[in-house]
Parts: C-alpha cells; sequence; structure tokens
C-alpha cells in the first residue's frame, strides 16, 4: 500500500480522534459531516506524514477547517506528527531550504517556506525542537534558545494579523517590545484564491512567564510596599500599550494600517451594537436568576445612556489593534513586558480580525482583565484583603490610564479623546462592551464568576 493509500485509509478513524485532542475548539458543537483531504503526503527518515485539511460541518450550518499533519501507520491509527523529532526537525529545515512542495490539494497548491525580509540567518531552525505544552488552541515548537514556531490548528485563509502586526512591527523598528518576526509556512493556491497560513516563526523571547500567571500570584503574596511597586508596573504596562497604539498609527503609506478617523457611521454602528448587547444581557441576568426584573431594568436603563455619548470619541482615529488584549498576551519580561498573540478573537473571520476600531477596545480589555486578575487574588474571601486589593485595582486602572496617555498623547494622530471627561466617556463603551461579553460567558460557563463582570457593570452604571 502506497503512503496516499495509507492516508486515505486513515480518514475513517481520524473524526473521534480530533474530538479528543486538546486542541479542537468545537467541543460543544455537533458536526454533521466531516471531509478529510490530503495537503500532501510526504517520506522523512523512514517516516510516512500525511498533511492533512478536515473541514468539519456543523447542525448550526457553520464550518471549522483544521490542519491536522499526521504519522501514517500500517495500521490505519492516526498519530500526531507533532510528537515525531523527524516531522519537527523537517519543519525547521524548510526555511534553510526556502522549501516549496507541490501538491495537488484545492485543484493545485504549494506549501511555501518564507523567511522575513529582516532575517539575515535560519541558525536557529538546526537547533533541538521541542513542543510546548498546555496550549489549546494551537500548537508551539521552540528551537533552542532562539525560536518559537506556532502550528495553526484551526486554519482559514486570508492574511493572519498576527504575523502581519508583529511583521510590520519587525520592519518599522519603532517598537520593540514584541517578538521579532522570522517567518511562516504558508497554502498558496494556483488558482489565486486566499492563502492559508499554517505556521508562523517569531523569535523567543526569555521571559518569566505571561502576566495572567503573574499579577494573580504577586498580588496574593504581596506586601503593602510591594503592592505599590506592582502599580508601578501597571503604569509601565499602560505605558507600553499607548507605545504600540502609537507604533501601529505611525504608516500613512501602508493602506492597512493608516488611521481612519472615526465619523458618525462608526459612532452610530457601535451604538447600536453595543445598545442590543446591554438589552440582551440583562435579559440574560434576569432569566437566569442573577438578579430581580426591576435590576436588570435599571441597569439597562442606566447603561444604555452610557451608550448614547459615542459623541465624546468624534475626532478620533480607527486604527489596528492588538484586539484580543489582555494578560495572557503579555509576557512578563525581568522588569519589562513584551506583548503576543496578536491573531485577535479566534471566532472571528480574518478580515474581521484586522478590521480598524478605536484602540480603547484594547484598554479596555486589559484593565478587564486586570479586575479578573484582582478576583483571582482573593480567592480566599478574606475581607481585609478584599479591601485591600479593591483598592489597589482602583489604583492599578488609574496607573494604568497614566502611563497610556502619557504615551499615546505623542501620536501625529488623535488616537483617544485627551479631554478627562470625553476619555472616561469613550472608555466605558468599551468596558462595557467588554463586561457584557464576560457576563454572557460566566452565565453559559462559570456561573460562580458572573459577580466578576456584573460588578464592573454596576461600578460604571453607578457613577453616571
Amino acid at each position: 500500500m502506497t503512503i496516499d493509500q495509507r492516508t486515505a485509509a486513515i480518514f475513517d478513524n481520524l473524526e473521534p480522534w480530533i474530538v479528543g485532542q486538546r486542541w479542537y475548539g468545537d467541543k460543544s458543537r455537533n458536526s454533521r459531516r466531516v471531509t478529510p483531504e490530503a495537503i500532501a503526503a510526504i517520506e522523512i527518515d523512514g517516516a510516512d506524514i500525511g498533511l492533512i485539511h478536515v473541514t468539519l460541518e456543523f447542525t448550526d450550518d457553520s464550518t471549522s477547517v483544521y490542519f491536522v499533519p499526521l504519522v501514517i501507520g500500517e495500521a490505519g491509527q492516526p498519530v500526531d506528527a507533532l510528537s515525531d523529532p523527524r516531522f519537527l526537525a523537517w519543519l525547521g529545515s524548510g526555511f534553510d531550504q526556502s522549501r516549496v512542495v507541490r501538491a495537488g490539494y484545492g485543484g493545485g497548491s504549494r506549501l511555501v517556506w518564507t523567511l522575513a525580509n529582516s532575517v539575515s540567518g535560519t541558525s536557529w531552525s538546526r537547533e533541538p525542537s521541542r513542543v510546548l505544552g498546555g496550549e489549546q488552541s494551537n500548537t508551539s515548537i521552540v528551537f533552542g534558545d532562539s525560536a518559537i514556531a506556532k502550528v495553526f490548528r484551526k486554519v482559514q485563509p486570508g492574511i493572519n494579523p498576527d504575523s502581519e502586526i508583529v511583521s510590520h512591527l519587525s520592519a518599522q523598528g519603532q517598537f520593540p517590545h514584541v517578538p521579532v518576526f522570522l517567518g511562516a509556512i504558508v497554502l498558496e493556491f494556483d488558482d489565486g484564491r486566499e492563502s492559508i497560513e499554517l505556521a508562523a516563526v517569531q523569535a523567543l523571547v526569555p521571559n518569566q512567564g505571561d502576566c495572567w500567571r503573574w499579577l494573580p500570584n504577586a498580588l496574593s503574596e504581596a506586601s503593602e510596599s510591594q503592592l505599590t511597586e506592582l502599580l508601578s508596573a501597571i503604569q509601565l504596562l499602560g505605558q507600553r500599550t499607548g507605545e504600540l497604539h502609537v507604533a501601529l498609527a505611525a504608516s500613512d503609506s501602508n493602506d492597512a494600517f493608516r488611521p481612519v478617523p472615526i465619523d458618525q457611521e462608526f459612532l452610530s454602528a457601535l451604538e447600536e451594537r453595543i445598545g442590543r448587547e446591554v438589552r440582551h444581557t440583562c435579559s440574560m441576568l434576569y432569566s437566569q436568576g442573577a438578579c430581580s426584573h426591576g435590576e436588570s431594568e435599571a441597569l439597562a436603563a442606566s447603561l444604555l445612556r452610557d451608550v448614547a455619548r459615542t459623541d465624546a470619541l468624534m475626532g478620533t482615529h480607527q486604527t489596528r489593534v492588538h484586539g484580543d488584549y489582555h494578560l495572557g498576551q503579555v509576557l512578563r519580561t525581568h522588569d519589562d513586558f513584551s506583548i503576543i498573540d496578536f491573531e485577535g478573537e479566534p471566532s472571528r473571520s480574518m478580515t474581521e480580525r484586522r478590521e480598524k476600531t478605536s484602540p480603547l477596545k484594547d484598554v479596555a480589555g486589559m484593565l478587564r482583565s486586570i479586575d479578573y486578575a484582582v478576583a483571582t487574588a482573593n480567592e480566599d474571601g478574606s475581607t481585609d484583603d478584599y479591601l485591600n486589593l479593591k483598592t489597589w485595582r482602583e489604583n492599578a486602572e488609574l496607573s494604568f490610564v497614566v502611563g497610556y496617555l502619557g504615551a499615546v498623547g505623542t501620536s501625529e494622530h488623535s488616537l483617544v479623546p485627551l479631554e478627562p471627561g470625553a476619555f472616561r466617556q469613550s472608555l466605558d463603551l468599551f468596558m462595557i462592551e467588554k463586561a457584557l461579553y464576560e457576563v454572557r460567558y460566566e452565565l453559559d460557563n462559570r456561573p460562580d464568576w458572573v459577580d466578576i463582570p456584573l460588578g464592573a457593570l454596576q461600578r460604571i452604571a453607578g457613577s453616571t
């Protein structure tokens, strides 16, 4: 039996294997059809490897596509190729060779290994490689101490915003607090269809872990003086966030990054979208017993008054943003920070993830993440600790904003309102939108946590 025949034979066993993988992101949905297609079948040092795309069609008429590299054995049982050192070495060596693999997938295609223009060598690709554990949606391979390759499992056609933004910032050289983009593996089609990025490589940033692990741990163990030091770190994080936004808005020659003035159409759409979410979410709070009907109605009325103040954003700009900004997307690097994972919200299309919006979307995302970190640090429910951390959270929000405004105000474009009242009104819009999403998520998945985002909504409503 040839490798192509064994690849085809493995398809019958593929669906239950995929559904059981940690990186499979559709576990709550029911599939009605699974269509595996081989991109290419290759032999690597005695191992037969099938590079497979699997399309799953679900009962709600949506679809997902997964990239699945498999070791193809005679017994017909799937084995993840990313667990095989031979496959990892083959992936890395492709950058040395500027490899192109012809494939018949999609009527004619090719796998292309590309290096960033700014990269002068590929010595990292020959270093010992290992797969990182703990990830869910993708799989990361570390090459020595030099590079990290992210293999995307759930894939979409179009420009990947993570590679696009990191590559842009690397070439621009104005913001060093992101990894350097090194290269990518892309599936290109002969008929001109949008390509699909299967893997991306960035320089490995020495770090002490992501900030979602760092901050709750630091808060739970901090003395009073250490809490003050943490506020300085949060102010620096705000500064780095502002510097990132200034760098993303610095290009007037690249349409993908050129800032666009916010107009009435943007404001009307924003008000309509958040207003709809206010009504829906407050209805959910009542229907699921999180508050009384009167409380839900009062909360909705107050939030809707805030949502009607979109005019505070007039005169500012839409720009490219991180798009899914929280503590887990920031690495703690000794006494500084490095920002990672610019993929955007995974449930959205590549086109939607690349849309421009107010940079305040990122600010709100990080402030909401800090609120969650404080709640996590006080899991034992100590009253004294709660009061101390409540005060610290309030000061942390102020510190972040001070650092942010000090940096973002240097942009030649007006990125956010600088007048304090207009800034607060504008930020509240995106804080409301984020907290509404969190309330719906917690009601559906972790009802015991709903008080965290609900408390944020009540604080905003009470300040009006």
